[in-house]
This record gives structure tokens, C-alpha cells and sequence, in this order.
């Protein structure tokens, strides 16, 4: 649905192949896949879910890689260059 939504940005919808290749070539095949995906799921009688499991030095690098980018934005850390070779 994310890709159909991008489909309402303006530079998308004034470039038709662009506009197909969103509407068309991704959104209609990902939510085509999902749908054949729900139903195998369903005849199968399968039970899914999600487990979440935090661990703490992958959120805590998480909130510091953030903290870190804020506070380089706000001209508090070092100025950042980047260079492309």
C-alpha cells in the first residue's frame, strides 16, 4: 500500500511510466502476492504471528545512532562532509 500511496506524489503522477511502474509493476504484484500468501496460509490452517524481541545493545545503538544524527543537525557535534568518489 506504501508504494500505491507514492503514486499521489506529484513528480510521479506528472511521468506516466513512472506512475505505471508504481500502480502497476509493484503495488498491484506485492498486494497480489500477499493475497495468494493470505490464502495458502489459510488452507494450510497455519497460525502465524510476530514475536518482537528487543535486544538491548541493537536499540540502544538505535537511540544513539538518532541522538548522534539530532544533535550533528542542530550544529551541536562536528560538522559531517560527505564525499563522493
Amino acid at each position: 500500500m506504501g508504494l500505491a500511496g507514492l503514486a499521489f506524489l506529484g513528480p510521479v503522477r506528472q511521468n506516466p511510466k513512472v506512475l505505471w511502474a508504481f500502480l502497476w509493476a509493484a503495488a498491484a504484484v506485492l498486494c497480489a502476492w500477499s493475497a495468494v500468501l493470505f490464502v495458502w496460509i489459510r488452507r494450510s490452517g497455519r497460525t502465524l504471528a510476530l514475536e518482537v524481541v528487543l535486544k538491548k545493545q541493537h536499540y540502544l545503538q538505535a537511540c544513539a545512532a538518532r541522538l548522534g544524527g539530532c544533535c550533528i543537525g542542530a550544529g551541536i557535534g562536528p560538522p559531517v562532509y560527505i564525499v563522493c568518489a
